[in-house]
């Protein structure tokens, strides 16, 4: 992903469609110590426009749409599907 943003034209766009990676974890995607760092320095460099999450909570799946914009977050709506 790198090099292809690297490779882009002066104001080109590269779009970073659903990456799974968690972070919080003393190790976690993004490796440790330095090469930690580099990574999540270049994934801070793109701009969210939406997040989608899914989780289980009490037995329900529970998916949550967050619209973000430049400065801030401008509202979520979570649907709750119950398995019961």
């Amino acid at each position: 992903m790198r090099e292809i943003v690297e490779g882009l034209s002066p104001g080109g766009l590269a779009l970073m469609i659903n990456p799974q990676w968690q972070p919080g974890n003393l190790v976690n995607d993004f490796g440790i110590g330095p090469w930690r760092r580099r990574s999540e320095d270049f994934v801070a460099s793109f701009e969210e426009v939406y997040i989608l999450k899914q989780m289980r909570i009490a037995g329900d799946n529970v998916r949550c749409a967050t619209v973000c914009t430049k400065h801030a977050t401008a509202g979520t709506a979570c649907l709750v599907c119950s398995t019961t």
